[in-house]
């Protein structure tokens, strides 16, 4: 199955007189390959919260108890809000690889 991408370059390429409304659709698409950039403010700061050195993983028990933890607590601080944002992002990277 094509993704939406290259569907776009396709009927650019069939279709000329289409190419120069379809340029901006893919300039959108050239920036969504880079999300991940955007998405980690702090490189390291989950790896430094948890004590874990570089190059080794982080234990998925602790950020799923810590998940668990923060997720049910009413009052949380920007800082635990924070670390919750990043337990889920590195969670779902995770499932990603």
């Amino acid at each position: 199955m094509a993704t939406l991408r290259e569907a776009a370059l396709k009927l650019a390429a069939e279709q000329p007189e289409l190419r120069r409304h379809l340029i901006p659709i893919l300039r959108k698409f050239a920036s969504e390959d880079k999300w991940i950039s955007d998405a980690v403010e702090d490189e390291g700061s989950l790896r430094k919260h948890y004590g874990v050195p570089e190059g080794e993983t982080i234990p998925v028990a602790k950020m799923r108890e810590d998940q668990k933890r923060l997720r049910d607590k009413e009052d949380k601080t920007e800082a635990e809000t924070r670390l919750l944002r990043r337990i889920n992002l590195a969670l779902r990277l995770r499932k990603m690889k």
